[in-house]
């Protein structure tokens, strides 16, 4: 009987976090609304435009106009955001396609970039940087 209970007290852990998780998923989509009146500006020396977002968080399109990073602040911490968009109604909203990574995870993989290790290791399997 002990270990019904045990199981049963784990199953409702798990649910309440993946409420949790879909609840946050949901204030981070929400937070990327539309950039339908966006603005932009041109970074030094890189080439890269950088516009601002309804929400006034500035992002660049990566490629295309259906992924972009973002950089923005949820709850006092910052976000670099990468994701996939789709257009609704005249908007471009935020798809489920993507991460946002904390800052800490992103210094990390800048660090990485900047070091030569995604080149290296892009080489060694047969692409070009």
């Amino acid at each position: 009987m002990g270990k019904v209970k045990k199981e049963e007290r784990q199953g409702k852990k798990k649910r309440a976090r993946k409420e949790d998780i879909s609840e946050e998923e949901r204030s981070d989509n929400s937070s990327e609304e539309s950039d339908s009146s966006s603005s932009s500006s041109e970074d030094s020396g890189t080439g890269v435009k950088t516009k601002k977002n309804d929400d006034n968080d500035t992002y660049f399109d990566l490629g295309s106009d259906k992924k972009r990073c973002t950089i923005r602040k949820w709850k006092s911490m910052i976000f670099v955001d990468i994701r996939e968009f789709y257009e609704k109604n005249g908007k471009n909203l935020p798809g489920k396609k993507g991460i946002s990574l904390r800052l800490e995870d992103y210094k990390k993989l800048r660090d990485a970039i900047k070091d030569g290790v995604l080149d290296k290791e892009i080489e060694d399997l047969g692409g070009t940087v």
